[in-house]
């Protein structure tokens, strides 16, 4: 039975290069960051958003105008971290504002 194991330290570098994320591709085309963009906003903007975390934004039966673009149902993935971004920089920007306002009017 052969062992998976690496045999030395080059060739652990050789795996760990071979697995690693390429940050020359994250988010390099403009669907992506547009897909991006649209999760970050529709968390920072008092609207309801109109595709649903929990299901897939293929939806059938729905409105013309309530169905994602292509861009988010391409790169969903992408929609979805613009999303967990929002929810990260909501609570410290509404923070933010509150102590500036402290700080102005008290």
């Amino acid at each position: 039975m052969a062992n998976n194991y690496p045999a030395n330290r080059d060739d652990i570098a050789r795996r760990i290069k071979d697995n690693a994320m390429r940050l020359n591709t994250f988010m390099n085309t403009s669907a992506e960051q547009h897909a991006f963009v649209i999760g970050l906003f529709e968390v920072l903007c008092p609207w309801p958003p109109r595709v649903r975390i929990t299901s897939h934004p293929k939806r059938q039966g729905q409105p013309e105008g309530d169905q994602p673009s292509n861009t988010v149902i391409q790169e969903y993935h992408y929609y979805l971290f613009g999303r967990g971004i929002g929810f990260v920089i909501l609570p410290l920007a509404l923070a933010a504002i509150a102590r500036l306002i402290q700080l102005l009017f008290w």
